[in-house]
């Protein structure tokens, strides 16, 4: 079988797409994608004499398998937000197909926007995701990091939102009060948000949102 690609577009903001990306999602015949990620790569396409095949996913993740069996010979792209490897679809894939049948091409992930947003190193950081997930009742990595001066980074849904992630945490005997939470909200758009807060601000704080990047640290970082 040909091998298909699944590209990372980044944040969401077409001008934090890699050139390669670009390269592969222009030369494809089929593209699938949530709608964010085809509204992320639609300029590719605008003067253009020949349209890709275009299947939208919303959470039917369980089809993406069958449609890539049924594209014969045509190239066809996955498209998944932020990095492929980092909490996206490349570990779902990889269970239905052999290694030998996809190509990676990596993006920028929603950690490495928001580190650079604060002129902040993330190497040393600690990566979590309750984002479609259940929020885990053994916390003890996420206290044993907190207290080696680690920054936590959580990516957040629109149930499990900054308040009732923090709430939960201070059920767990986590020491809430004397953490500082940073909040990213639409990294890479116009309307990109970033918001310090501390525990007992964070109701007041912006929730509406579906997709939100937490970070937990010690103090301020700003």
């Amino acid at each position: 079988m040909l091998p298909f690609n699944i590209v990372g577009t980044g944040p969401g903001s077409w001008d934090l797409l890699t050139l390669k990306a670009c390269q592969i999602i222009t030369s494809s015949q089929i593209i699938i994608g949530s709608p964010r990620s085809i509204k992320t790569i639609e300029f590719l396409f605008q003067d253009s004499k020949t349209q890709p095949e275009i299947y939208f996913l919303q959470r039917n993740h369980e089809n993406i398998p069958g449609l890539i069996r049924q594209r014969g010979q045509k190239k066809l792209s996955v498209l998944v937000s932020g990095d492929p490897g980092f909490y996206s679809l490349l570990g779902y894939l990889a269970q239905h197909f052999e290694a030998r049948e996809i190509q990676v091409c990596p993006g920028i992930s929603s950690i490495q926007a928001a580190a650079a947003n604060l002129t902040m190193g993330w190497q040393n950081s600690l990566f979590f995701s309750v984002h479609g997930r259940e929020i885990p009742k053994d916390i003890s990595a996420i206290k044993t990091g907190f207290a080696q001066g680690k920054q936590i980074f959580v990516l957040l849904d629109s149930q499990k939102n900054p308040s009732c992630f923090a709430d939960m945490l201070k059920q767990r005997n986590f020491p809430v009060k004397q953490s500082h939470f940073t909040l990213f909200y639409n990294l890479g758009y116009e309307n990109q948000k970033i918001i310090h807060s501390t525990y007992s601000n964070l109701k007041s704080c912006i929730q509406e949102e579906s997709l939100c990047l937490m970070l937990l640290s010690k103090g301020t970082i700003i």
